[in-house]
């Protein structure tokens, strides 16, 4: 039970300073006395009794994962004897393909090209990347609201990007060393032949060269200069009219 005194002096109800005694006590502010009172506790002692085995916790936790670690690395060896580094290797799972992406966007030091299909905007990569980023997506993302949002941050984190009417495939090349080719239902195919490899990124440089510039900044959603070449793209897939048959009569 509250003091009353102690009630009379905070100006609470002995409800409310129950519930404070008892948190003062769950933190060791408060401890017991021989007498079965209760006495004011340094913070300094309240936190290292409360603190110190966290920490320890923490220290044990960070060596678990250390040596877990050194136990599944000293695997890899083995791993790449096995599978004779496999030129072409097959990734089943989204989580496993992301977490395939991440560990090949995180070993580059150089730059990284991607290749983005669709009407929105996404992207497969990290955010916290130290290297070049260049990204290839198509004009739709430039009116889609949601779309436009993620590339401005993608702009403002640094990354290079520009849109195209047509993208064959949603396609990663990391240090010109590996690619990564999405496929169906959560899968992707790590590429390793430099000849493969070579061949992906002479494509999408081929794209880039013919790609307009997104320009972070603007209110209104609009195609910019990518307006003609969507136009064009539209009017390649036009069927021809009847008028194309009248001309060759008359």
């Amino acid at each position: 039970m509250a003091c009353p005194d102690l009630v009379a002096d905070l100006g609470l109800t002995p409800a409310e300073v129950d519930r404070g005694i008892t948190a003062l006590c769950l933190l060791r502010l408060l401890t017991p006395d021989a007498s079965g009172g209760l006495v004011p506790t340094s913070p300094d002692v309240a936190a290292a009794e409360l603190v110190g085995p966290m920490r320890l916790e923490v220290v044990e936790l960070e060596r678990r994962a250390s040596t877990l670690q050194a136990q599944l690395s000293s695997l890899g060896p083995l791993y790449s004897r096995s599978r004779h580094r496999e030129d072409v290797e097959r990734v089943e799972g989204e989580d496993r393909v992301r977490a395939l992406i991440a560990d090949e966007a995180r070993r580059c030091v150089v730059e990284i090209r991607t290749s983005h299909p669709g009407r929105t905007a996404a992207c497969w990569l990290p955010t916290d990347l130290d290297c070049r980023v260049r990204s290839l997506y198509q004009h739709p993302v430039r009116v889609d609201i949601r779309s436009r949002a993620v590339l401005e941050a993608f702009v403002d984190a640094g990354r290079e990007i520009r849109t195209c009417a047509q993208l064959s495939g949603r396609v990663a090349v990391f240090d010109q060393a590996t690619a990564v080719v999405a496929g169906g239902s959560g899968t992707a195919v790590l590429l390793r032949d430099p000849s493969t490899v070579d061949y992906i990124g002479r494509g999408l440089e081929q794209r880039w060269a013919t790609a307009v510039p997104y320009e972070a900044g603007g209110t209104a959603p609009r195609y910019g200069a990518a307006g003609e070449d969507f136009k064009r793209a539209i009017l390649r897939f036009w069927p021809p009219g009847p008028r194309t048959s009248r001309s060759r009569d008359g």
